[in-house]
């Protein structure tokens, strides 16, 4: 089952791009640890 981001479509266009260059990039991911409690189980 797959997950979409909703409501981030300038995030989502900034990781593309980070994604797709040809530089190193070091991205930080936070959140609410309930967040990943439905996937995690």
């Amino acid at each position: 089952m797959e997950k979409s981001i909703i409501g981030r479509s300038s995030e989502i266009r900034l990781l593309n791009e980070y994604i797709n260059s040809d530089h190193s990039e070091f991205i930080a991911v936070y959140g609410r640890i309930a967040c990943w409690q439905d996937i995690l189980g």
